[in-house]
């Protein structure tokens, strides 16, 4: 089985980020390093444009703060896409060819589509 995909059993989710070893590690990686960089990135800016030191102070926990959810937000969003992706890739491998999920069979071939727009208007 690929890293950190576990096997399901009777009332697990299927694909969840917090479920994901490698999801796990990297969202806390990435809410650190937003939040230093809004920190360090406002405290910065701040202390250029001449602002007294409390000043520069909150802004800057204002911003790390900011800095924190956002790259929560943001590797969350791309965590779930790749654990969701994993995922079909792994049911993918795992169902034996010709074996096709039962909706697949309801796709619209060029067929049935010029049979359902038969008698409406263009």
């Amino acid at each position: 089985m690929p890293d950190g995909v576990r096997e399901l059993r009777d009332g697990d989710q299927p694909a969840s980020v917090s479920g994901h070893e490698r999801a796990k590690v990297q969202v806390r990686r990435a809410k650190g390093w937003g939040g230093l960089a809004g920190f360090v990135l406002a405290a910065v800016l701040s202390a250029r444009a001449s602002v007294p030191w409390s000043g520069v102070l909150e802004r800057a926990l204002l911003f790390g703060i900011v800095g924190y959810l956002v790259g929560w937000a943001v590797s969350l969003l791309v965590w779930r896409e790749l654990v969701t992706a994993e995922a079909r890739a792994l049911r993918d491998a795992l169902t034996p060819p010709g074996d096709a999920p039962a909706a697949a069979g309801t796709e619209k071939t060029p067929a049935t589509r010029q049979r359902n727009t038969r008698g409406r208007s263009r």
